[in-house]
């Protein structure tokens, strides 16, 4: 038995789970079933966590390469869709 021993688990559509649908999030790959697993999916398995399914995905996510100003070490990695802030400096002052 491993650590995660019958720990239930979704994966997001954006990850490959071996013969499960994966479609991304677009109409493109609607019926793209992979044939082998992502690595992380696959370290999950072997500590024992069980995938019960997948999380949908509105459309498909490209991480864009955009660091922390305050730290370059630290990606930043969504962006807010709220315009009055400036991930670049803070809050927006008006």
């Amino acid at each position: 038995m491993g650590p995660l021993h019958a720990a239930p688990m979704a994966i997001k559509d954006l990850i490959h789970v071996e013969e499960v649908r994966t479609p991304f999030g677009v109409n493109t790959f609607a019926e793209h079933v992979p044939d082998q697993s992502d690595t992380v999916v696959k370290r999950f398995e072997d500590v024992g966590v069980i995938v019960l399914g997948k999380t949908n995905t509105s459309r498909v996510r490209i991480k864009p390469v955009i660091h922390n100003l305050c730290s370059a070490r630290r990606p930043i990695h969504r962006m807010s869709t709220r315009p009055q802030v400036d991930h670049r400096v803070g809050p927006r002052r008006h």
